[in-house]
Order: structure tokens, then C-alpha cells, then sequence
């Protein structure tokens, strides 16, 4: 789920031009890796 809020982000922020969104957008994906990872290796 946040990987697919990090692509909305991303795709909006490229259509803006708003920087802190493109970041906020980076930001939601890295969470969302780090979410797909755990649950690939369960980490957690």
C-alpha cells in the first residue's frame, strides 16, 4: 500500500513541480521497501 501512495506522490509531484512532495514521495517508498522486505525475510 504505500509503495502504491509513493508512486502517486512521485507521478503528481513530477506533474506539479513540487519538490517536498517528490521527498515526501521518496520517503513513502522507503518505508514501503523496508515493509516488503520484512515481509519477504521476516524480519520482525
Amino acid at each position: 500500500m504505500l509503495l502504491q501512495i509513493a508512486i502517486m506522490m512521485s507521478a503528481v509531484a513530477v506533474l506539479i513541480k513540487r519538490k517536498m512532495m517528490r521527498v515526501a514521495g521518496l520517503a513513502f517508498s522507503a518505508v514501503g521497501l523496508v515493509y516488503m522486505a520484512n515481509g519477504f525475510f521476516l524480519w520482525f
